[in-house]
């Protein structure tokens, strides 16, 4: 049921939140996913290859692995690529827009995580730990216009790839406060009779969800570090939190989150990384499209995602479709 923060004490709030992130930890898959090895991951690429990032020694240190072959790198210092992070999301955090010189500090962290690798043509997943996995590898100068994804472990992007894509309709839906959201959704739903814009209340919109294919929310959403089971989308009846998500069946297979910060996740007190997103990904949706950074509410992200539905729409994988999507925008707003 939906939370009414009005009719509940601070200590009885506090309450039900360790309650319910208690309970969202014991029936989370992503514990439970098997360990894959180098071997089943290589017969598992088909053309794709994985970039694998740790953290030894106060190096960061990588994997590449295609289908024929296993290579290590030693990278740079982590306190080195720390700053660079830790500058990038600084400037983004106050700066939805490209700014002056952004370009360069993208430029700056493809040259030290993926040129050392020569990576080959072709899509690619990363696999790194959550200090690395909310860059935006997708807008690294290397990676614009062709796939790239993120995944937190081997063996869940594997399981991903296995799961069987089927028909069914696509929901959209918006929150206020939005110069855009409104036009956004409304593109949208004019694409085809399967999609379908929606303003329900959390328990039905829940309902709706069960079995689509596609489901694009274009609404604000707040990452809650503190218990981020209670991140949420914030929509025109009422939040859909990350622990509602729980109850889903046959979640979305695919899910595009036109929303602020969404795509961000925090290591919980059992170090499984949970957010939104991996909430999402944790109920059994397959892909996840959101932004580790800020969205411009401009009618450029309108356009973005129309263009990456209608890619769908027309076969193009989601990662396939967001890189061609990507690349078509003028260079100075990539």
């Amino acid at each position: 049921a939906g939370l009414t923060e009005g009719t509940l004490s601070h200590s009885a709030r506090a309450r039900l939140e360790r309650d319910i992130s208690r309970a969202a930890r014991s029936t989370s898959t992503t514990d439970t996913l098997e360990r894959i090895g180098s071997a089943a991951l290589q017969a598992s690429l088909g053309g794709w290859t994985a970039a694998m990032f740790a953290f030894i020694d106060h190096q960061i240190v990588a994997l590449r692995v295609t289908e024929k072959s296993l290579r290590r790198f030693d990278l740079a210092a982590r306190a080195a690529i720390g700053d660079r992070v830790g500058s990038l999301r600084r400037r983004l955090s106050t700066t939805p827009q490209v700014a002056s010189g952004l370009g360069q500090e993208l430029a700056q962290l493809d040259h030290t995580l993926l040129e050392p690798l020569d990576l080959p043509d072709g899509p690619l997943v990363v696999i790194a730990p959550r200090a690395l996995a909310d860059l935006p590898w997708s807008a690294l100068p290397s990676r614009i216009g062709t796939e790239t994804v993120v995944a937190h472990s081997a063996s869940a992007w594997a399981r991903a790839r296995s799961r069987s894509q089927t028909e069914g309709s696509s929901i959209v839906v918006s929150g206020p406060d939005l110069d855009h959201a409104e036009q956004e959704a409304e593109a949208i739903a004019r694409l085809g009779e399967s999609y379908i814009a929606l303003r329900r209340e959390p328990d039905s919109l829940l309902e709706s969800l069960e079995s689509c294919r596609v489901f694009h929310a274009v609404c604000h959403g707040s990452l809650r570090t503190d218990n981020p089971m209670f991140s949420s989308l914030r929509l025109h009846k009422g939040d859909l939190f990350a622990y509602h998500l729980q109850r889903l069946r046959e979640p979305p297979q695919v899910a595009v989150l036109s929303a602020c910060h969404l795509g961000l996740s925090t290591r919980s007190a059992g170090r499984a990384l949970i957010g939104f997103t991996d909430a999402l990904l944790a109920a059994g949706t397959s892909t996840v499209i959101a932004s580790t950074l800020p969205v411009p509410d401009t009618s450029i992200t309108v356009d973005l995602m129309v263009d990456l539905h209608t890619r769908m729409a027309a076969g193009e994988r989601p990662a396939t479709a967001l890189a061609h999507a990507q690349a078509a925008l003028p260079e100075d707003i990539r």
